[in-house]
């Protein structure tokens, strides 16, 4: 198995931060206190607030864009139906 040490990273989870040294090939892996797996946030607390937050986030531009592209198709619908011929 190969392991890229420029991607990996390491994670000390529940209490406070906690300074690690891994080394791996005489590198030292980059200490990081929350990263995102499969779409979720990972603290070094173990809380989901930051996962949470990210989501809220998410979800509030996703909605933005729909409102934005509803409001531009309707804008459009209406000049094409008052536009005199």
């Amino acid at each position: 198995m190969c392991i890229s040490t420029e991607k990996t990273e390491v994670q000390h989870i529940g209490g406070h931060p906690k300074s690690m040294t891994i080394t791996i090939n005489q590198q030292k892996l980059k200490q990081t206190n929350k990263f995102t797996y499969l779409g979720r946030v990972i603290s070094f607390d173990g809380t989901l607030e930051q996962d949470i937050q990210r989501r809220i986030g998410l979800a509030c531009d996703g909605m933005n864009r729909l409102a934005t592209k509803s409001r531009t198709l309707a804008w459009k619908q209406r000049c094409l139906y008052t536009t005199p011929w």
